[in-house]
């Protein structure tokens, strides 16, 4: 993806961010981390919880997460901005599974030696699910495209 596309579509997530809210009941904020596979790494990061009106299963749910790893020989520093749809099923009101899919848009940073600059930037389909707990989430998605292939993270939503 070229450099122009890639910030436009940043821009475009980064601003779902601010447009969900006004179409929106109730926004939460939390903190997350976690593990990603392929390339091997952690994250952490922050994330909202955007309740959306006349939808009581459906919520927006924004996030921007470093990443520090290493994939192959190469360590490797990176930025994901996401915007994913978490549609709830009301199986009991303190544990709730979750379906979840959206679009992630990744900075990578490796550290190659003797290279000038290999950064480079994807955008990617999430797909997957989850559990939530109340305040506590847990969540398991694959990337579709060049992006992380599974992701396993942890949330707490502040009340």
């Amino acid at each position: 993806m070229d450099r122009r596309a890639s910030v436009w579509v940043g821009w475009m997530v980064a601003a779902s961010t601010f447009v969900a809210p006004a179409a929106a009941q109730d926004v939460h904020w939390g903190v997350r981390g976690g593990l990603t596979l392929d390339p091997d790494g952690f994250f952490f990061g922050a994330h909202g919880e955007i309740e959306v009106d006349d939808v009581p299963e459906l919520r927006i749910v924004p996030s921007v997460d470093a990443s520090f790893g290493e994939e192959g020989s190469v360590d490797f520093t990176a930025v994901r901005i996401s915007t994913n749809g978490h549609w709830y099923f009301d199986i009991d009101e303190n544990f709730r599974p979750f379906a979840l899919g959206g679009l992630s848009l990744y900075f990578f940073d490796p550290d190659v030696p003797g290279a000038r600059d290999a950064s480079s930037n994807e955008l990617g389909l999430n797909l997957g699910g989850g559990l939530d707990f109340g305040l506590i989430s847990a969540e398991l998605w694959v990337g579709v495209s060049d992006i992380p292939n599974l992701t396993l993270a942890a949330a707490y939503t502040f009340e």
